[in-house]
């Protein structure tokens, strides 16, 4: 494929054209762009959702389904495994035998399944969250939908990404934005369970279409579904799980901040944390998608490691930047579809969660070069610190600073963060990174 200009682009217009292009053929720069599509997709319609929900439940009711469905971040996570990036390690195996894939999904089915019912009882005997509609019995089922499609959501993309089919995503997480708001509606008079139904049902059906995309990327006949043991599996588990671990340090936070918003500040402002952090979501699903790209891309092309890898970082902080800006100078512009209640409460809230992403930059080209290299162990010591401090930091903030410490917390934590991944990233280091990965490669 040449990248010279076409015919018609001469001078100014045929070089910026060339230079698209070229940009665009970079492997990295591509994946970045269409998976933080398909993250924008999701987003965009969660904060449709949340912008529908606002109009439909008062803020207690959406502070309440918000705390009661948070504990499934991290359930999801804990009960998937680390099959994600097991199966972006091994793309080319699944290729060759697709069993490799249905062994991974019989297995995090089962271990959601169990995950999600034991993990929720768990949370309700230790009054961590309270039953929804007071019925321990419907949470437990709830939660048992929530975790086992979450986990056979996140495989499902992970393959799908690995086999470089991501516009099956697209499709996959349009019907998931159809779907969710479809079933909202209509359990409107449940209040917040209507919530918490709408985001289980929909997961639950769109982990179904997930598994079906793959079967027809993978030609795969209808009753092709493989069983639980593949050769190859306790490879990939042996890849997975220490990864794992960090996966699961890391998402402590993201479950631990709408309790703290809810037990220390109360419903109602967790209501408005919820629709805040969903929002600036969108600037963390860049984070999420640059990840991806960047074990993938790494894993192939070691220069990463090595001279690309400043402008790899500079290509990930102007991305991320120009998303979050908007944000920063404008927030309440971007809040007044949802009234003015929210508007006018979150303005400055949604500046400092759109600024903590900046920082985390970094810590993104860290974790991507250090899993490419097989070390976990300052990866290790980074997660554990940053789950320890941005917790601790918001709690201290919302008890001596009500909401606004509460963000400032947050923001200080994630800077913090940023500034400890920096020395592992000076070119000292690069060369002698990229000899191991190759040393490790061969």
């Amino acid at each position: 494929m040449t990248l010279g200009a076409p015919s018609g682009f001469t001078g100014r217009s045929g070089r910026l054209l060339e230079a698209v292009r070229s940009h665009w053929k970079n492997p990295l720069h591509r994946s970045t762009y269409i998976l933080s599509a398909n993250q924008l997709i999701g987003l965009v319609s969660g904060v449709v959702f949340w912008m529908l929900a606002t109009r439909l439940y008062d803020s207690s009711q959406i502070g309440v389904a918000a705390a009661f469905l948070a504990p499934n971040v991290l359930l999801s996570t804990v009960f998937l495994l680390g099959a994600n990036h097991g199966l972006l390690r091994y793309a080319q195996d699944i290729e060759n035998d697709p069993n490799l894939f249905f062994s991974v999904l019989w297995i995090i089915l089962i271990a959601g399944v169990l995950g999600g019912a034991v993990g929720i009882t768990i949370c309700l005997l230790t009054r961590l969250v309270d039953p929804i509609a007071n019925s321990p019995i419907l949470s437990i089922l709830l939660y048992t939908i929530l975790v086992s499609a979450g986990t056979v959501w996140t495989i499902c993309e992970a393959a799908l990404v690995s086999l470089r089919a991501p516009w099956h995503v697209y499709v996959r997480n349009l019907v998931y934005a159809l779907a969710r708001i479809a079933i909202l509606i209509p359990f409107t008079f449940l209040g917040e369970l209507g919530v918490v139904m709408a985001f289980s049902l929909s997961l639950g059906l769109v982990a179904i279409l997930s598994v079906g995309l793959i079967r027809q990327h993978l030609h795969l006949k209808w009753n092709a579904w493989g069983g639980i043991w593949h050769p190859k599996l306790p490879q990939l588990v042996g890849f997975a799980l220490p990864n794992h671990v960090v996966t699961i340090i890391g998402t402590i936070p993201a479950m631990v901040l709408p309790l703290i918003a809810f037990h220390v500040l109360g419903a109602k402002i967790n209501g408005y944390f919820t629709l805040v952090w969903t929002i600036s979501s969108i600037i963390r699903s860049v984070l999420i998608a640059a990840s991806v790209s960047l074990l993938a891309e790494g894993s192939r092309d070691h220069e990463l490691l090595a001279t690309r890898l400043s402008r790899s970082t500079a290509f990930l902080f102007i991305i991320v930047a120009a998303t979050a800006l908007p944000m920063i100078l404008f927030p309440q512009w971007l809040l007044l579809p949802f009234g003015r209640e929210y508007s006018g409460i979150n303005a400055m809230i949604l500046s400092l969660f759109a600024l903590s992403t900046l920082p985390t930059v970094l810590f993104t080209v860290f974790v991507a070069r250090e899993r490419i290299l097989f070390r976990l162990r300052y990866i290790l010591i980074l997660s554990a610190a940053n789950c320890i401090w941005s917790t601790g930091l918001p709690l201290l903030g919302a008890a001596y600073g009500g909401y606004t410490g509460f963000a400032i917390g947050f923001l200080i934590s994630q800077s913090i963060l940023g500034f400890m991944a920096l020395p592992f990233l000076l070119p000292k280091n690069r060369a002698k990174d990229a000899g191991m990965a190759k040393e490790g490669a061969g």
